[in-house]
């Protein structure tokens, strides 16, 4: 037995270094767990903030020579609170009094929260505030089951669900009437996604419809939209396809006026111990069910909602 296993065809190699580049080359994955990404920033972000510790000389040096050491606005978002501190070495009172609370805490509140534990939808952390939430199929509270999703527009994996997997859940769990689908947007992937969930809470403030359709837009546009052109292809889309004033929605990303709504779901997502996107919290009825992270197959929601 070499010890070298590819977690998603099972076969072996010699070294660490040779997994890793068939997980890559072969697969577009993670060679510590599988997750698959569509490009390799994602998962050079992946590798710094989930398997840090496991990280050979090799792949810290390649993550890092790649997107650079990590902010810690960039660990608070991808490693919660308690990774957040512990692994830039700062303690609590430095952060509190240093002034870097500010930086990915949500306003007014602290950083230093418990992650939910609440089994009930109505008392699970990442149900925070659902009735304001975006939410397609029944009221969760009439559903057979409730999926609660954390997703970033510019995150590659929340991409390939969007694509590969949500399609079919929509057609045999929601459109039926079965499961009810609840999407949060948190932005911490790449830089674009801070405006782009701020168009999202803009648009949905004025037209649920249009809201869905720019996230499908933004997901399947993806490798289209960046920092320089986000707010230019959003007004254009909003324009085109859409019955909402673009510019009004413009203007409100450019002064930030969904803030505090961004704001509450990175809260939610931070008290439920999200610690990457996407990530879905499923209940059952009333209860919950289980936390599924990545974007997994069909048969792993139905399966999991026991549908």
């Amino acid at each position: 037995m070499t010890g070298h296993t590819c977690p998603i065809c099972g076969a072996s190699f010699t070294s660490e270094s040779s997994l890793d580049d068939h997980c890559w080359d072969v697969h577009d994955a993670c060679h510590y767990c599988g997750t698959e990404f569509d490009d390799q920033n994602a998962l050079y972000m992946h590798w710094l903030t989930v398997h840090e510790d496991s990280l050979s000389n090799r792949a810290r040096a390649r993550a890092t020579s790649e997107i650079g050491e990590l902010t810690f606005r960039e660990r608070l978002y991808h490693q919660g609170p308690v990774g957040a501190v512990a692994n830039t070495g700062l303690s609590r009172r430095k952060l509190l009094f240093g002034g870097l609370l500010g930086l990915g805490s949500v306003a007014g509140a602290t950083i230093f929260g418990g992650s939910g534990g609440g089994k009930a939808l109505t008392e699970h952390a990442a149900a925070t505030d659902l009735g304001t939430q975006p939410t397609l199929g029944p009221s969760p509270s009439e559903a057979e089951g409730t999926i609660v999703a954390f997703e970033d527009p510019s995150c590659p994996a929340c991409a390939r669900f969007e694509r590969s997997t949500f399609p079919q859940i929509k057609s045999e769990l929601i459109d039926p009437g079965r499961v009810s689908f609840v999407f949060r947007g948190i932005p911490v992937v790449y830089p674009w996604g801070d405006p782009a969930t701020l168009a999202l809470e803009a648009t949905y403030s004025r037209s649920a419809e249009a809201f869905w359709r720019l996230k499908a837009f933004y997901y399947r546009e993806q490798a289209n939209v960046g920092t320089e052109n986000v707010q230019d292809v959003t007004r254009q889309y909003l324009a085109d396809q859409t019955d909402v004033d673009a510019d009004a929605v413009i203007s409100d990303v450019q002064s930030e006026t969904s803030r505090d709504a961004v704001d509450v779901d990175l809260q939610a997502s931070q008290d439920a111990g999200v610690r990457g996107t996407p990530t879905f919290f499923l209940f059952s009825g009333d209860s919950f069910a289980t936390e599924i992270v990545g974007p997994q197959s069909y048969d792993v929601f139905a399966n999991s909602l026991g549908v």
